[in-house]
């Protein structure tokens, strides 16, 4: 008999959208963001951690309380770059919206299951029910999405920022 509740690898979240929120960007202008994203965190990302300069200013404040997001797919080998809103793929989850910390801490508004975001697995409309793992590149090509939304909050900006300084903290694996 097995038990089809405990699941040894890492929990599923899957997309929502509400159609009026769809955005719809050329993959030109996704490179450029990305690659605009790509050389500022290179040119200024680091410079805290690598060279010194101090503490991480988002270490300094703690990690935040947890938040409703927006963001794009961030799962390798998707080009879905519409933002939504993130559900645990849990029976008794699909109402309460996932909630993320300035530290990448992603945690479901229902049950409260919580780990980094990197270990979770992702389904967005282009790949519905093929749950993916995200990898750098692909977190930055959609927070360089979410970072240029209308407004976008601190606790974003903050997270950015840790993932930058902290890739490993966050569940990145070293080259």
């Amino acid at each position: 008999m097995t038990n089809d509740k405990f699941k040894p690898f890492a929990p599923k979240t899957y997309e929502q959208f509400v159609l009026e929120e769809q955005q719809t960007q050329s993959t030109n202008q996704d490179q450029r963001i990305a690659d605009s994203y790509t050389s500022e965190v290179s040119a200024y990302g680091n410079l805290e951690v690598e060279n010194g300069y101090g503490p991480c200013a988002t270490c300094d404040k703690g990690e935040s309380s947890p938040i409703e997001f927006k963001m794009a797919c961030p799962a390798q080998y998707c080009d879905n770059r519409a933002p939504g809103y993130w559900y645990h793929n849990n029976d008794g989850c699909r109402e309460s919206r996932m909630l993320i910390t300035s530290w990448g801490s992603l945690s479901c508004g229902g049950c409260g299951i919580k780990y980094n975001m990197a270990n979770w697995e992702f389904a967005c409309s282009k790949h519905e029910g093929r749950y993916r793992s995200m990898n750098k590149d692909s977190w930055n090509k959609s927070m360089a999405l979410a970072l240029n939304l209308e407004g976008v909050n601190e606790i974003t900006q903050d997270l950015n920022v840790f993932v930058t300084n902290h890739p490993e903290k966050f569940g990145f694996k070293k080259k």
